[in-house]
């Protein structure tokens, strides 16, 4: 066997890997930006719970949503925040951070 002979295998074996990885590559990419996109779901879906206004009969609520945000963000909530959350609406801003309000000066809350 000629060391010509090994690169030939060695490059048939390369040529049939690359595809086969290129496609598990492929997969797990899929997998994970599929993964990423239900996170962003749910987070939507906990923000859209915690913009209306609290009360006793959604607290229940608001604490599972609360949880649910913090399961699927980067960024955890710590416990000020969670008390927050609980007593306080989030309310709308512009996209300069500024707080939405009325005609009055409230702030508005997304319901």
């Amino acid at each position: 066997m000629t060391k010509k002979d090994n690169w030939d295998k060695i490059k048939i074996v390369f040529t049939i890997l690359t595809p086969i990885a290129i496609i598990f590559s492929g997969y797990f990419i899929n997998v994970t930006l599929q993964e990423n996109e239900i996170k962003v779901k749910y987070v939507e879906i906990a923000v859209r719970i915690l913009s209306s206004k609290p009360t006793e009969e959604t607290s229940a609520l608001r604490n599972w949503a609360i949880d649910l945000l913090n399961e699927n963000s980067n960024v955890k909530l710590d416990s000020l925040a969670i008390d927050e959350l609980l007593k306080t609406p989030i309310y709308l801003i512009d996209d300069a951070g500024n707080f939405l309000t009325d005609s009055e000066g409230n702030r508005l809350w997304g319901n």
